[in-house]
């Protein structure tokens, strides 16, 4: 067993030095990746109104993430509104958006 074992390891390490081994790992995660992602399918566009939504979100969501509140605050603040405060510029860029 002991003959066997040291022999993949000296296989092993042979095909790492020469770079055999990286090259069929390389193309096995090809071949994983394009098996997954081969749907002919084409993806939905997404509008225009839900990229400016999903960046605010993520603007205010890094704000909150790095500890500027007061940032969070004054960007939410202009509207003065409790009800859009409490609840973030997403319902109110959602009405804002209908409207148009």
């Amino acid at each position: 067993m002991t003959n066997i074992n040291e022999l993949k390891d000296a296989l092993k390490e042979t095909l790492e030095e020469k770079g055999v081994l990286n090259e069929i790992r390389a193309r096995m995660r090809s071949a994983i990746f394009s098996a997954l992602d081969n749907d002919d399918k084409p993806k939905p566009k997404i509008s225009d109104e839900n990229l400016l939504i999903n960046e605010t979100y993520i603007i205010l969501y890094h704000l909150t993430y790095i500890l500027l509140d007061l940032t969070t605050i004054i960007t939410l603040n202009p509207y003065s509104s409790p009800k859009v405060v409490s609840q973030g510029r997403l319902p109110l860029i959602e009405s804002l958006l209908q409207k148009n």
